[in-house]
C-alpha cells in the first residue's frame, strides 16, 4: 500500500504534484521488550504504536507499518520546514509516552529519518532509499534522533557499513588488544588500580580510535561479544599479575549502554566470574551518564545485581552528560570519575572556572562516593586536586596506559 501510494504521488501530473515527505520511524530498545517480557507484550505495543500513529497523524496523511518495529508516515500536504519539524516532534512525543501492559510500564525511544520529494528521490524506490539512509544516520547518532536526508549521508553510510565489515573481521581474527592505565591515590605514589582500555590495530587501516569503532560495535551488536572478551581477557591477565602488587588493585572495565541494557548481561558476567575465579584484584565496571536518559529503573536494578556479584560501580566522564549531583544518591555508585574537560579548567583563568571541581568532590564524598580525577596532565592540576581532597588520580602526568608486560616490570 505504501509503495503504491508513493508511486502514485510521484507520477502525478505537474499541475497536481505535491512535494510530499516520507518519514521512517523505528525504536531503539524494542528488541529488549521482546527479550525481557515476551512477544505478547511486544505485539501489544506494536498495535498501540499503530493506533497512536493513526490518532496523531493528520487526516490527509498516510501511516503504515513496514515490518518489525518500523513504521512510516507519508505527508501528503505542502508543509514549510518548521511546520514539518513541529509535526514530527508532535508524533515523536506521542509515540514516546509510557505504554502500559499487564502491570508493566514501558518507555520507548524513537528514531526518525525523512526524505523529501522531488529533491531526495523521483520515485518510491529512491524516496525509500533516502529515508532509509537518513534513519540509519539517526540510529548512528546518540544525540540526534531526527535526521533529514542529505546528499553527503550516503558516503557516511557506506563508511559505516565498511566499518561494520572490518569489525566483524577484527572479532574473527582477534585484532584487538588491551592496555591498562594506572590510577593512583592522591599522593600520586600508592596504586589504586587500572582502567582497562581496548585498542584495535587493523592490518588494512592501521590503528583505529575507539571513538570510531566503539559506536559501530554498539550499533551492530558486536559490542556484546567484544565486551565479554574484554572482561574475560582482563581478568585472565590480572590473575597472572597478582604477585606484582603490594595491595589488592582495582581492575576497572568500561561497559557500554548496549551491554548493560542487554537482558542477558548479568548472567554473562556471572558466568565469566564463576569460570575465571577472580583472585588478587577487585572488579569495577565503569558506566556513563547516558544510561540514565531512559530505562532508569531497569538500569538501576541491573547495577544492584552487579554489586551482588561483588562488582563496584563507577560513573565515567561525570559532568558531561545527564546525571545531576542530586541524582547520584539514587544510583548505587561507589566512584565517580570527573571528566578531563573539568580538570583542564584547573589550569585556566578566570579562577571561577576551576571552582567547578571542588563542589563535585565535596558532594560525592558526603554521599560516601569516592572521586577519581581523569586526565591529570600538569603539576598544577595535581596540587589543586590534593588541596581539595580528591581521592584518586589518573592521567599522563602519573602514567600512560601500559601493557601487561610493562606492568610486570614497573610494579
Amino acid at each position: 500500500m505504501l509503495i503504491e501510494r508513493l508511486d502514485y504521488l510521484s507520477s502525478m501530473s505537474e499541475a497536481e504534484k505535491i512535494n510530499y515527505k516520507l518519514i521512517f520511524i523505528d525504536f531503539k530498545n524494542f528488541k529488549k521488550i521482546n527479550d525481557s517480557w515476551g512477544y505478547e507484550t511486544g505485539d501489544y505495543i506494536l498495535q498501540e504504536i499503530a493506533f497512536r500513529l493513526q490518532k496523531i497523524v493528520d487526516e490527509n496523511d498516510l501511516s503504515a507499518r513496514l515490518g518489525g518495529d518500523e513504521f512510516a508516515v507519508v505527508v501528503q500536504r505542502e508543509l514549510e520546514a518548521e511546520e514539518l519539524k513541529r509535526y514530527i516532534r508532535k508524533i515523536k512525543r506521542e509515540l514516546e509516552k509510557t505504554y502500559k501492559y499487564d502491570q508493566k510500564e514501558i518507555t520507548l525511544s524513537s528514531n526518525f529519518g525523512i526524505s523529501a520529494y522531488p529533491e531526495d528521490g523521483q520515485n518510491s524506490k529512491e524516496m525509500i532509499r533516502s529515508a532509509d539512509i537518513a534513519i540509519y544516520k539517526a540510529k548512528q547518532s546518540f544525540n540526534k534522533e531526527i535526521e533529514f536526508f542529505a546528499k553527503n549521508m550516503e558516503k557516511d553510510v557506506i563508511a559505516g557499513v565498511q566499518m561494520e565489515d572490518s569489525l566483524k573481521r577484527a572479532v574473527k581474527n582477534q585484532e584487538f588488544h588491551l592496555v591498562f592505565q594506572p590510577q593512583y591515590k592522591i599522593d600520586g605514589e600508592k596504586l589504586r588500580g587500572f582502567e582497562t582500555l581496548i585498542r584495535w590495530h587493523s592490518p588494512e587501516q592501521g590503528t583505529i580510535s575507539p571513538a570510531r569503532f566503539i559506536p559501530a560495535a554498539e550499533k551492530t551488536g558486536l559490542i556484546k561479544e567484544i565486551g565479554e572478551w574484554v572482561i574475560r581477557t582482563s581478568i585472565r591477565k590480572f590473575k597472572l599479575l597478582e604477585e606484582k602488587f603490594k595491595e589488592i588493585p582495582v581492575l576497572s572495565i568500561n561497559i557500554s549502554v548496549v551491554q548493560l541494557t542487554d537482558p542477558g548481561f548479568v548472567a554473562a558476567v556471572k558466568k565469566i566470574i564463576d569460570e575465571e575465579k577472580i583472585k588478587g584484584f577487585k572488579l569495577e565496571f565503569e558506566i556513563t551518564e547516558s544510561l540514565f536518559i531512559s530505562d532508569q529503573e531497569y538500569v538501576i536494578d541491573v547495577l544492584y545485581k552487579l554489586k551482588e556479584l561483588g562488582i563496584s560501580i563507577a560513573m565515567d566522564d561525570f559532568g558531561t552528560g545527564y546525571a545531576s549531583l542530586s541524582y547520584l544518591q539514587h544510583i548505587p555508585l561507589d566512584v565517580i570519575k570527573i571528566d578531563k574537560a573539568f580538570i583542564d579548567l584547573i589550569s585556566q583563568n578566570p579562577a571561577s572556572e576551576k571552582m567547578m571541581v571542588p563542589p563535585i568532590i565535596e558532594m560525592a564524598q558526603q554521599w560516601g562516593i569516592k572521586v577519581v580525577a581523569e586526565g591529570v596532565e600538569t603539576v598544577e592540576q595535581l596540587h589543586y586536586l590534593e588541596d581539595h581532597n580528591c581521592d584518586y588520580l589518573q592521567g599522563f602526568l602519573l602514567n600512560k596506559p601500559l601493557s601487561e608486560y610493562q606492568i610486570s616490570k614497573v610494579f
